[in-house]
């Protein structure tokens, strides 16, 4: 690790990532002791610099769905290259002492999301806030500052009638708000001025007829046809306000669960206990029903690179750790199923940034975290149809370098002298 706090330091690449995808030149990354950095072209003859001479310099990534837990430590976030997370319903007790703007700390910043809001009464998750009330509620946002929360996320049971309000007294509040929502309660909760919808899923309510709220109705109604033009611009005006985070990964997971009883294998296995619980798992699915969810995820991910066209924000998140999706490389994931919606691999990665503009196209400079990917073997090349899920080499995180995977390597003297 090298600390700009101790002194300025510089590192050597061999490339940079933009909008345009990857320019493959000498480039050195000078850090100053704020945490700022600049680049410069060319590699400079000091033995003191830092040889990532085998990567490219990319924005930082930021998973925009997590769930804090005791199974996904923030370490692991970290050494998938994702230099920012946003907890969206967690207990108190996994944020309590997380401060997002640490320094010199081998973690990402988070953005803190504390307890969801879903039904009043007992709570049916373990993430949900306690509440009978709607004064109950005030007081909460009224709270949620002092907790360093910025965002709350609003569960499927929430009653939409206390929605609008809620909305707006959290916005006086500077507070924003995400909504986890059923299909048939779609359109209202869109319309009551949240900030975020949760799950390209179940905006298909929106413009289908459904035959229950489960899933596999859900993927029949999505396997049914592609998104027709008319309905695409009908969801397009629809969220002209609101940003989209569509979570394909989860769906991923979900149907391979179902057809292969399988999960990641760097699953913690307690998650997977409580995975393999879950109502939707414990019958098993038909060949029907599994051929049902491969189409809708086809045709959420075409809907999605529409929607994209059409002006709608998106966010990218990676609901890890549901239901099965492993902390940092579920961002990964997300960002492959991307790609095979039709983005191009540095499309997809930079949405999932910190910057998604990119690197500076000449000698810039910036204060965003930075992140260095490896391009041995090809890798990451414009033309792949994914990237590989694997540890990035190193992390700049506000001004501390983290070594990932054996680097930095050393400099033989042959190189240094040219």
């Amino acid at each position: 690790m090298r600390c700009a706090r101790v002194g300025g330091y510089q590192i050597r690449a061999s490339g940079t990532l933009g909008p345009a995808g990857i320019t493959h030149r000498p480039v050195t990354v000078l850090v100053s002791t704020n945490g700022g950095w600049r680049l410069r072209a060319g590699w400079p003859r000091d033995a003191k610099s830092l040889d990532f001479r085998g990567c490219i310099v990319a924005p930082g990534l930021y998973d925009a769905h997590v769930h804090l837990n005791d199974s996904s430590p923030l370490e692991s976030f970290l050494s998938y290259g994702i230099c920012r997370v946003r907890d969206l319903g967690s207990p108190y007790r996994m944020v309590t002492g997380i401060d997002g703007g640490l320094k010199c700390v081998g973690a990402p910043e988070v953005i803190l999301g504390g307890p969801v809001l879903d039904s009043p009464g007992k709570p049916r998750i373990a993430s949900a806030l306690p509440w009978q009330s709607a004064e109950d509620l005030y007081r909460y946002i009224d709270a949620a500052g002092e907790h360093g929360v910025s965002w709350i996320k609003i569960y499927a049971g929430f009653p939409i009638r206390l929605l609008p309000t809620l909305v707006s007294y959290a916005h006086t509040k500077a507070l924003k708000l995400a909504a986890h929502a059923r299909p048939k309660d779609a359109r209202l909760v869109i319309e009551s001025g949240i900030d975020e919808f949760e799950h390209i899923v179940s905006l298909i309510g929106l413009t289908r007829t459904l035959s229950s709220q489960k899933i596999t109705a859900l993927y029949d109604a999505w396997a049914s046809s592609p998104m027709r033009p008319a309905e695409l611009e009908h969801l397009a005006d629809l969220l002209s306000g609101t940003t989209l985070c569509p979570t394909l990964a989860t769906h991923e997971l979900l149907r391979n669960a179902a057809e292969y009883g399988s999960f990641p294998h760097e699953a913690p296995p307690d998650l997977i206990k409580n995975w393999r619980s879950l109502r939707i798992l414990k019958q098993a699915w038909t060949a029907d029903q599994v051929g049902a969810a491969k189409t809708a995820l086809l045709h959420m991910a075409d809907c999605l690179i529409h929607l994209a066209k059409l002006g709608v924000q998106l966010t990218i998140g990676s609901d890890t750790p549901n239901p099965g999706i492993v902390a940092g490389r579920g961002l990964w994931d997300e960002i492959n199923n991307l790609i095979n919606a039709g983005f191009t691999p540095p499309e997809a990665y930079l949405m999932a940034s910190v910057a998604p503009t990119g690197m500076p196209a000449g000698q810039g400079e910036g204060v965003h975290d930075l992140t260095f990917l490896p391009v041995a073997d090809g890798y990451p090349a414009d033309d792949d149809s994914a990237w590989p899920v694997v540890p990035v080499a190193g992390i700049l995180r506000v001004g501390c370098l983290w070594a990932v995977s054996g680097w930095p390597r050393p400099i033989t003297a042959e190189e240094e002298m040219g």
